[in-house]
């Protein structure tokens, strides 16, 4: 196993002005009632400054040329404003479990994967090799960094906030993918997984806890909630650590019945957890939703079936994301689910990340997302116009002369 060491970096990239809307020292405020994809030509952070408190993170194309897009994160308000991230050395395509990004309770901050140069040669061939946490804040734009120590790069397994820490778990990729130059690539395996808590404004780091993450990757992760987001909970398989949020300490330790895909959702009230059922066969799929109560009996949710437990709203309330992309309000106490966000994005890893304190406030009547102007669709018919007749011509010349030859 590769020893890994955490240290902070407390590096602090200059951004622009706040949005002059967004609440002075305070959070996002409301709910948008649906999402959309930004078009691709939509602002971004370099150009139009950091957009302020944000409900939500959603992916989206971005990119002038429909050939030339890339896969890139952005803001959305409650109001359904919208503005693409420019994140400083993002790693992209890096993490298949958690998409590589994590917005705060409050939308004040986003946190998303580091990349750089490892010491001894990149130990993974997907995506780019990831060193670190970075987390951007989306009020002043300032980037504060957090480099974790490893020879070839780490893989992040899960990651969330709990107020104002980020918990990341996480293994080291334990050999090079290219052993010595012409040598043939050759596959990296990951040392165990370990979880740190960690406070981007005061740099501490709470450094594993006392938790057994390795059956993360069967299913499981970690999920913010209890209180004002004061618990953390761990999940592996069927086993369940519930920590104090703050200082990492074990709270109590349950076993599920059932195992989890994806993190278990403690209620506001501490005695509920909520989670996926992991089936086989099944991974991005709809899945039942299970609840334990506060006497230690489960049961599924009557009819009720998601691809994420996404959070609580209050402690009867669950939200959880459906299979359609949209998020639903469900009484766990009846079964009975009420739509909160609808939601129109493609198919995108991490698809959509929404504020903790969002889920709780009240729904609002957002803005459409921004499309392409007029004058770029216009452009870009009549672009596609003229190539058609520019392929069209010669066949027509050459239709034109095959006649000529037929009647002579």
């Amino acid at each position: 196993m590769v020893a890994l060491l955490a240290s902070g970096l407390g590096l602090s990239v200059g951004g622009g002005a706040p949005d002059p809307g967004a609440p002075p020292g305070g959070g996002v405020t409301g709910l948008p009632d649906h999402l959309g994809a930004p078009g691709p030509r939509t602002p971004g952070t370099d150009d139009a400054g950091p957009p302020g408190p944000a409900a939500a993170v959603v992916g989206a194309p971005r990119g002038t040329w429909p050939w030339a897009r890339t896969d890139e994160l952005a803001s959305v308000s409650a109001q359904g404003d919208y503005r693409f991230l420019d994140l400083p050395d993002r790693a992209r395509g890096a993490s298949f479990f958690t998409g590589g990004s994590a917005l705060s309770p409050d939308g004040r901050s986003v946190a998303y994967l580091l990349t750089g140069q490892a010491p001894d040669g990149p130990g993974d061939l997907t995506g780019d090799l990831v060193v670190g946490l970075a987390v951007y804040d989306l009020v002043d734009g300032d980037v504060t960094r957090l480099a974790v120590d490893s020879e070839h790069g780490i893989e992040v397994e899960a990651m969330t906030w709990t107020a104002d820490r980020l918990w990341v778990a996480y293994g080291a990729w334990d050999s090079r993918v290219y052993p010595e130059p012409g040598v043939a690539a050759r596959s990296s395996t990951i040392s165990e997984v370990r979880t740190i808590g960690w406070d981007p404004e005061t740099g501490d780091v709470v450094d594993d806890p006392e938790v057994d993450s390795s059956e993360m990757f069967r299913g499981g992760g970690l999920g913010a909630g209890g209180p004002a987001g004061e618990a953390l909970s761990v999940t592996a398989g069927r086993t369940v650590w519930v920590l104090d949020a703050d200082t990492g300490s074990l709270l109590r330790r349950v076993r599920l019945d059932r195992p989890a895909r994806g993190p278990v959702r403690v209620s506001d009230d501490g005695g509920t957890l909520a989670w996926r059922v992991l089936d086989e066969g099944v991974h991005n799929e709809a899945a039942p939703v299970r609840v334990r109560a506060p006497d230690g009996v489960s049961r599924d949710l009557p009819g009720v079936e998601a691809i994420a437990v996404v959070g609580w709203r209050d402690s009867r309330h669950l939200v959880v994301q459906r299979s359609s992309g949209s998020f639903a309000s469900v009484d766990v106490r009846t079964g009975r689910p009420r739509t909160l966000v609808a939601a129109d994005l493609p198919p995108f890893e991490p698809g959509v990340d929404l504020a903790a304190d969002a889920l709780r406030a009240e729904v609002v009547a957002a803005a459409d997302p921004p499309g392409d102007p007029w004058w770029w669709v216009a452009l870009l018919a009549g672009a596609g116009g003229c190539l058609l007749l520019a392929l069209a011509v010669p066949v027509l010349v050459l239709a034109r002369r095959g006649r000529r030859a037929d009647r002579a």
